[in-house]
């Protein structure tokens, strides 16, 4: 699998647009027409998944002198799912980010949430690639998340000052325990 850096020039900008259409609902999406520079405002790093051709991609926010970096988006395309393209992706993202702490968010395990058995295998998956669950929740733009990392005791002061690097009307997270 071959990693590529998005930039503003992305060559494959229409899939890109397209995956990310598909992958996030809308509340949760990055407008499309908003993406590329929106990144580069923030300063985040967006990597593209290549195996001969577009898999899938990646955004984080990372922070050398924390040596953390917040995978806030990840996602394959749906026809090379549940083939190990997820997996592949998250051990080269591991070595691009070799010696950070990796925390990404997820939907919260609730048994009443209509796609229950969709948050349990998305947990499982990350459990299997080296995560573990935070017991930490994640508020903000009126979604409830839980914290994974990967390695090591989630470093909750460093995430606290990373995600303080976003600048966003309306960002305003809300970290907080939660019984698992």
């Amino acid at each position: 699998m071959e990693l590529r850096k998005i930039t503003q020039d992305f060559a494959d900008k229409k899939k890109l647009y397209a995956l990310n259409d598909e992958a996030f609902p809308k509340e949760e999406r990055i407008p499309s027409d908003r993406m590329l520079g929106l990144l580069q405002e923030l300063g985040c790093d967006a990597w593209a998944f290549y195996d001969g051709e577009f898999v899938g991609f990646a955004i984080l926010l990372s922070d050398d002198a924390l040596q953390m970096a917040y995978l806030n988006y990840f996602t394959i395309d749906g026809a090379y799912r549940s083939k190990g393209y997820g997996a592949e992706a998250l051990q080269r993202l591991a070595q691009v980010y070799d010696g950070y702490q990796i925390v990404l968010d997820m939907e919260r395990m609730d048994e009443c949430a209509d796609n229950y058995s969709q948050r349990l295998r998305r947990l499982a998956f990350y459990e299997r690639n080296g995560f573990r669950r935070a017991k930490i929740g994640f508020r903000y733009f009126q979604m409830d998340l839980e914290i994974m990392c990967r390695p090591g005791s989630f470093r909750e002061q460093d995430f606290r000052k990373l995600i303080g690097k976003i600048r966003l009307p309306g960002f305003d997270p809300i970290l907080y325990p939660l019984t698992v």
